[in-house]
């Protein structure tokens, strides 16, 4: 795990949180994403990363997963300027979260250079 914070200060990523935990969260297994959007691109990617921020708001990578517009939308085609919905899944992951902490997810267009553009 590292630190996130200074990744997440960039204008090209899109960051949701929850508040505080009240109590114990547990995440096994396989973390589905589902995001309505569009673009003006021919063709993109998109990418979401779970993390952790802890509750001296250290912001720590849990799992990541990418979908690529090639190949998620090789069937139906992929439109520009239409919104799709994208689904796919994260990295398999065991987590647990404390109560204080919070949950966050990372809405991004690329990993580079965790994935090839």
């Amino acid at each position: 795990m590292f630190d996130q914070a200074g990744l997440e200060m960039g204008n090209n990523v899109l960051v949701y949180s929850t508040g505080p935990l009240t109590e114990r969260v547990r995440i096994f297994g396989t973390p589905r994403v589902s995001l309505y959007c569009s673009t003006s691109a021919a063709r993109t990617d998109f990418t979401a990363k779970l993390v952790r921020v802890k509750a001296n708001d250290t912001a720590e990578f849990i799992c990541i997963g990418i979908a690529r517009s090639s190949w998620l939308f090789a069937e139906s085609g992929f439109v520009a300027d239409k919104i799709h919905l994208w689904e796919f899944d994260l990295e398999p992951t065991s987590c647990l979260f404390a109560a204080g902490e919070r949950i966050r997810l990372e809405i991004a267009s690329s990993a580079f250079p965790l994935y090839d553009r």
